[in-house]
């Protein structure tokens, strides 16, 4: 392979979860390096292993699989994720922008407003209107299909209910209609890493959170469809192809003994971010995400040294909510106030259809 403008680039294919493969590469920039993985659907605790055994820094955006296995669950697969491995250098996981920075915007708000707040709801909301004009039935989405149907099809809603965490007995996620103003929209109570992760802040107790998950109303139907069907139809458009719409990320905290309430969200527009990046909202999202957490990855010192952290246990009350603040300007990171978005769940987790939960 090769890369224009690019100098000292070593181009190497293989599988990263192979354990001999990367020792091969790794060993050749022992005690020295970063390792960036941004695959998905591997197992990321395999490639710690091998990444700690060479002495590496590491970072990922999102939750680990279990090698050789079809697991959907977030009940297993955090658990598989968080485990430890003999580190020196600091291990970074999902660190993307859901999971990863909407946990870091929901701090923000407790450091902000809430700094005593003992108890609180947490709800993610997510309304992406991501169109491109396709053919043959095909349906354009903004991210991954097969993540798009692992999280809505494949995996059972996860979530955190009178501060327990809760797992529906079987997919798909449970269906939910979302407040946005005067605007309601189908959506998807979806599990994610995030919901995990947020048992993982200390000092408070985190009583109900959910992630309500609205695309538009085209592709919300194919992820009614079978799984095999909706990875066969939904696609991600190519560059000849013009996309439009707007993607809005929010987090709304809810401090329970006072009811008030406040949201950060964070809009993108497809088309701007494809004109100047290359790339649509969601992967600038993600994208700007990861540098930030890279940056503050590479930036650590001993309060990193040999753990492995999420957004949700990183010691912002040690480096400094100045430093958020400065990466947030430096990547183009703009949540703003949007209480004004009047979010709400109509309907909540388990009280749908009377699945069962554990």
């Amino acid at each position: 392979m090769g890369l224009s403008g690019a100098r000292d680039v070593l181009f190497l294919r293989g599988d990263i979860e192979d354990e001999s493969f990367l020792s091969g590469v790794l060993s050749a920039y022992a005690e020295g390096f970063v390792f960036v993985n941004l695959c998905s659907f591997t197992d990321s605790y395999r490639i710690r292993t091998t990444v700690s055994r060479w002495g590496g820094a590491y970072i990922d955006t999102s939750c680990s699989t279990i090698h050789g296995k079809d697991e959907h669950r977030y009940s297993r697969l955090m658990p598989h994720t968080f485990q430890p491995t003999r580190n020196s250098e600091p291990h970074f996981t999902c660190s993307g922008v859901n999971p990863g920075m909407v946990e870091i915007i929901t701090r923000k708000i407790i450091n902000e407003t809430f700094p005593g707040g003992a108890s609180l709801d947490v709800h993610f909301f997510e309304n992406d209107r991501f169109c491109a004009r396709l053919n043959d039935g095909k349906v354009g989405v903004s991210w991954s299909p097969e993540t798009l149907v692992d999280e809505v099809i494949l995996t059972p809603t996860f979530c955190i209910k009178d501060s327990r965490v809760v797992e529906s007995d079987s997919p798909p996620a449970l269906k939910a209609r979302t407040r946005w103003g005067s605007t309601t929209l189908e959506a998807r109570l979806v599990g994610h890493e995030e919901i995990w992760n947020l048992q993982r802040l200390k000092g408070m107790t985190i009583e109900n959170s959910c992630f309500a998950y609205a695309l538009r109303e085209e592709v919300m139907d194919v992820l009614k469809d079978d799984p095999e069907v909706a990875n066969r139809r939904l696609i991600i458009p190519g560059p000849d192809i013009p996309v439009s719409g707007t993607d809005t990320l929010a987090v709304q905290v809810i401090e329970k003994s006072s009811g008030e309430c406040r949201t950060l969200a964070w809009t993108t527009d497809h088309a701007a971010t494809w004109k100047r990046w290359g790339i649509n909202g969601v992967q600038f999202q993600v994208a700007s995400s990861l540098l930030f957490f890279l940056d503050l990855l590479l930036r650590s010192g001993d309060w990193a040294a040999g753990r492995v952290l999420c957004a949700s246990d990183i010691p912002f009350e040690l480096i400094g909510w100045d430093v958020a603040d400065e990466l947030f300007t430096k990547y183009d990171i703009e949540w703003k106030d949007a209480n004004d978005l009047s979010l709400g769940i109509e309907e909540g987790p388990f009280e749908e259809d009377g699945k069962g939960h554990r």
